[in-house]
């Protein structure tokens, strides 16, 4: 996520995005990275989706390599989000505010990621 909000947010020409995208990366996703060509780098290419034959920039097709790979199955999405929901506890010495906050955002996450309905006596 942080890749695209970096890649939504710079003023870096669209050319130049998937080499610096490349060089912020580290570990197995750089070497996986290094393996695509330079000419699909600076000038993207085409990908199979659902949707079809997308041609995609440099940067976003870096994306979808790393997302095929590393991005989390559906059902470890869902999963994660009702462990999360159902293993909620106090952090040693967090504030009441933060503790609310983080438990708002775990209830948000589990009613879009992992599609529950939950009712305010259920979060209760």
């Amino acid at each position: 996520m942080d890749a695209v909000t970096w890649c939504l947010s710079t003023e870096v020409d669209e050319q130049r995005k998937g080499p610096q995208l490349e060089l912020a990366l580290g570990g197995v996703a750089r070497d996986l990275v290094r393996e695509i060509s330079v000419e699909i780098k600076l000038n993207g290419g085409t990908v199979v989706t659902d949707q079809g034959m997308q041609d995609l920039t440099g940067a976003v097709y870096i994306l979808h390599v790393l997302s095929t790979r590393f991005m989390p199955l559906p059902e470890e999405v869902n999963l994660h989000s009702l462990a999360d929901l159902h293993g909620f506890q106090r952090m040693p010495g967090e504030p009441i505010d933060t503790m609310l906050t983080r438990f708002e955002i775990i209830v948000q996450r589990a009613r879009q990621r992992a599609d529950i309905p939950l009712h305010t006596q259920h979060t209760a």
